[in-house]
């Protein structure tokens, strides 16, 4: 049986830096930084105080006003990133041949915990509206894009932690591979609250200034909030021009601790090289990574020796991290960093790490780009996520036919 081709048609991306693809692009590639105060909630109590908060006016969710309502915030980030990759990909519904992949983390968690503050200082009799619970499950903004769009194909929702929309992706292109789906919009959407907040803090893993992926200096991570939604299609039934091929993904465990990645970054390196050995490309052909890039010391330097692992110790490729610049999307992160990549590759441009100034030597010989976006003809391509847990997936994408 010879397996289809899968092409990425449409692009969706809403983060810190704009609330759109384009905007999140252009910023970007101008090495902008979304890191900064927060105030979405109190973050007096904690060592870190910053990070990527999206401060603009979400766009209305293509709902009824009643479901509007319902909406969380990372419910209604999502819906957003949705929306834009179905526009690009020149759909305004989907049918049955449609599916739909949504990695997840804290989800509705902001909006719970606006609940319980109002339950347990008002006591039984409290007024807090009880939709404020209604997207606390994993599977909440699945459901709401679904509604929203009539995806009535299969439908998952991930949730692997930090890893969770890339693996979404992967599951994306198994099910067009498998004859499932024609096409599958696949992603994911996360936004901050105290939880996520409270727990990075307390395992001492958030920098106090903005994330330095690669850096010698390099003390933890900037956590942020957005989306990232891809469409991918079959190649001969793609209604739009395609922005990048899907070569393929590998996912591993390596379950060497809870939060901890392997120091060698064997398993890492494993998803690297299955996911290349999955797009049929040869290592030496990889132009640029975007990297997981957390900005912890043990993550960067076990990625580097995973990088350099898989691609070789004499790779070529150019390597930085998404999150430098819209901080650590938690269970969004993969699909962001897919976005970007899909980005970097469709347009010739490797983004930048922003916030890096002394590489650490052992992350080295890895190319890190500085400053700004750098004029790069992108063949193929590799978005790493790796999550706590050892759960590790990469993605390959590679440049569609001009």
């Amino acid at each position: 049986m010879i397996r289809p081709r899968i092409v990425v048609t449409g692009v969706g991306l809403l983060t810190a830096l704009g609330r759109d693809a384009e905007a999140c692009w252009s910023a970007i590639v101008e090495g902008a930084c979304a890191v900064g105060p927060v105030d979405l909630f109190d973050v007096s109590p904690y060592a870190g105080k910053l990070g990527a908060q999206v401060r603009f006016e979400l766009p209305e969710a293509p709902l009824p006003r009643r479901d509007r309502k319902r909406l969380s915030r990372c419910d209604a980030i999502g819906l957003a990133a949705a929306a834009e990759a179905m526009r690009a990909a020149g759909f305004a519904a989907g049918d049955a041949r449609f599916g739909l992949a949504v990695g997840a983390g804290a989800g509705g968690m902001f909006d719970a915990e606006r609940f319980h503050e109002r339950f347990v200082n008002e006591g039984p009799a409290t007024r807090a509206p009880f939709r404020d619970l209604s997207s606390f499950l994993p599977d909440a903004t699945a459901e709401w894009i679904g509604r929203a769009f009539g995806l009535e194909g299969p439908r998952v929702t991930v949730a692997t932690a930090c890893s969770s929309s890339a693996t979404a992706i992967g599951i994306a292109a198994d099910w067009i591979r498998a004859g499932k789906a024609d096409r599958v919009l696949c992603g994911g959407a996360d936004a901050l609250s105290r939880v996520t907040w409270g727990g990075f803090n307390s395992l001492r893993a958030v920098d106090p200034g903005p994330c330095r992926p690669f850096d010698r200096a390099r003390a933890g991570i900037s956590l942020g909030e957005g989306a990232g939604f891809l469409v991918l299609e079959r190649e001969d039934l793609a209604k739009g021009r395609p922005l990048a091929v899907f070569g393929g993904y590998g996912v591993t465990s390596d379950a060497f601790h809870m939060t901890n990645p392997h120091p060698e970054g064997a398993s890492a390196g494993a998803a690297i090289r299955a996911a290349l050995a999955d797009a049929g490309v040869n290592p030496a052909e990889v132009d640029y990574v975007n990297a997981h890039g957390t900005g912890t010391p043990a993550n960067d330097a076990a990625e580097s020796k995973a990088i350099r692992a898989a691609l070789g110790e004499g790779t070529k490729a150019c390597v930085s991290s998404t999150k430098s610049q819209v901080g650590h999307t938690l269970g969004a992160a993969g699909g962001v960093e897919a976005a970007v990549t899909v980005l970097a590759v469709a347009r010739g441009v490797a983004p930048p790490n922003v916030t890096t100034r002394d590489i650490d030597p052992a992350c080295l010989p890895v190319d890190v780009v500085f400053g700004k976006g750098r004029p790069l003809a992108i063949r193929h391509a590799v978005s790493n996520s790796f999550a706590f847990g050892g759960n590790n997936c990469s993605l390959v994408f590679s440049r569609a036919a001009r």
